[in-house]
């Protein structure tokens, strides 16, 4: 179907539009005996292309809701591709920079444009797999470009990879001026409304896209911190491969991306396992709401503490009374809260009134946690507890005369 074909043109734009951007992090070593440069303008070299990607991205959006996303993505294509043509053409340092900066301006416009188009050609029943199929691009793109960048540049010279790229990508947008097709927006979700027994309403995605609803705040900042690192690690990574460890620029290149990318592709695939649809698995039997009380109970944390009984490491004293405090002050309310799971947990009064184990038959010889769960007490002691911990105690003052 044309859908699925609309998949993998897009998955080629993709992946060129990240091989174009990493390619220079293989070549910093020969971009720094050739034109002179420390680290620190090196850096600004690759940071030139993030801020402005970042500071595009929401203008890119606005404009890919008002403007023809075909054209916004084979325009951006070719433009990245002449940008990365005029890269290989650099003798100085700002020149560099320039065509960095502008080539984040070019592939900023990609990613709203193409989501866009993704999901009016497939509705909720194979997004979440087209995403996931188009997302892989992004880890072979990044492979792809550092690999090849790397190699090249070793044997051709640095600029090699960079005309290779930006050649191949501009032919790239001139065949998809010929099959790519702009559909018709919000046509999957027209399609999908006789199946949900409405129509959506108008404008209601921008109602619902505010920045005031803290789980976007969330994510946007999940998003940061992971890109954070991500491109410290895939910036400097090839560098640090081949001075530290004296490797190849192919395989400082291959080494800094490859292994990194697959896991990350394992990662999306394994979303596409879950189901066409995206949604989470089915609960399982068990998780009724019984066990959602007790997981969400004192009884459950105590478990969890209870586990040093079978520990075999040295414990301090904090451990003691932390084990204890748990015992004392929340097997009472777990009784109350969720008595049939407590009914699993034994007995904890001595004669003192204090808490402690107490065994039973057969789970007399089990250690840990597992006799904890298989002890059993009779509904009188769980309601003495109940009462004990409910009953406020009362201190009695002493006068002295």
């Amino acid at each position: 179907m044309y859908k699925w074909s609309v998949v993998g043109m897009l998955w080629f734009v993709c992946l060129f539009n990240y091989a174009d951007r990493q390619a220079i992090y293989s070549v910093f070593p020969l971009l720094k005996t050739e034109m002179g440069l420390t680290d620190v303008q090196l850096g600004i070299i690759g940071a030139s292309f993030m801020w402005v990607y970042a500071m595009s991205a929401p203008l890119a959006g606005i404009i890919g809701d008002r403007f023809s996303r075909k054209t916004l993505i084979i325009g951006g294509l070719i433009f990245w591709s002449f940008i990365t043509i005029a890269t290989a053409l650099s003798k100085m340092y700002w020149q560099l920079v320039l065509f960095r900066a502008l080539e984040g301006l070019g592939e900023a416009f990609y990613f709203p444009a193409s989501m866009s188009m993704l999901s009016d050609y497939h509705g909720r029943d194979t997004r979440s797999r087209a995403m996931s199929l188009h997302q892989s691009s992004v880890y072979a793109g990044t492979i792809a470009g550092g690999t090849i960048a790397g190699a090249m540049g070793q044997s051709f010279g640095w600029r090699s990879s960079f005309y290779l790229l930006g050649i191949l990508g501009a032919l790239l947008g001139l065949v998809l001026m010929l099959f790519l097709k702009e559909p018709v927006r919000g046509q999957a979700e027209v399609a999908d409304a006789p199946v949900q027994g409405k129509f959506p309403p108008r404008g209601g995605s921008r109602q619902n896209a505010g920045t005031n609803r803290p789980m976007v705040l969330i994510l946007m900042t999940v998003f940061v911190g992971a890109n954070f690192v991500a491109a410290i690690v895939l910036t400097w990574m090839p560098s640090f491969l081949y001075r530290k460890f004296g490797m190849s620029l192919a395989a400082a290149g291959f080494s800094s991306t490859a292994y990194l990318q697959v896991a990350s592709v394992l990662g999306v695939l394994r979303r596409r396992a879950r189901g066409s649809s995206g949604a989470p698995p089915a609960r399982r039997p068990h998780a009724d709401a019984g066990d959602r009380a007790y997981r969400g109970s004192p009884i459950h944390l105590h478990d969890w503490v209870d586990r040093v009984d079978s520990c075999p490491y040295p414990r301090d004293g904090r451990l003691w009374i932390l084990q204890g405090l748990l015992r004392r002050q929340h097997l009472g309310l777990a009784a109350r809260r969720c008595p049939d799971r407590a009914a699993g947990h034994g007995g904890w009064r001595d004669e003192r009134g204090g808490m402690g184990r107490r065994r039973h038959g057969a789970d007399r010889d089990r250690p840990g946690i597992s006799a904890l769960r298989h002890e059993r007490v009779d509904q009188r002691q769980l309601d003495h507890l109940s009462r004990r911990r409910a009953t406020p105690r009362v201190r009695h003052s002493h006068i002295h005369a």
